[in-house]
């Protein structure tokens, strides 16, 4: 099982997982939004980040004969959301391990509006006082 530090930050937001075929959860992408205390320059905001994690398998691959099949978490994009959003979607090739479902049609991404982006992030700073 990955380990992925996440003190001192609070995890509010997880989203990762599919099942494969053999009805074995897997793990495909994680988004973790982060709330750590302000800065001392911005006293009444939060430091709010959002980041992707993916798994990766070790390197060196684990002995032979190990039972325990090991797979470490990366992060592989991160954003600040501290003083404004960003733009933000995720690949659904990252999330679907296969085929992305015929629900999609031929988008390749979600995306998310900056509006629904920015209520979030205040949201966030609001819960924070």
């Amino acid at each position: 099982m990955a380990r992925i530090p996440v003190t001192p930050c609070q995890v509010n937001f997880i989203l990762g997982g599919c099942y494969c075929s053999t009805g074995h959860s897997q793990v495909r992408l994680v988004v973790i939004i982060c709330i750590d205390p302000p800065l001392a320059a911005h006293p009444n905001l939060p430091r709010i980040t959002i980041q992707h994690w993916k798994p990766f398998s070790p390197t060196p691959p684990p002995r032979a004969g190990s039972h325990a099949r090991q797979i470490e978490g990366r992060k592989v994009w991160e954003a600040d959301w501290t003083h404004a959003v960003t733009n933000y979607y995720i690949l659904l090739a990252d999330v679907f391990p296969a085929a992305i479902p015929a629900i999609y049609g031929a988008a390749t991404r979600v995306v998310f509006s900056p509006a629904t982006l920015a209520l979030w992030r205040q949201q966030i700073i609001d819960r924070w006082q």
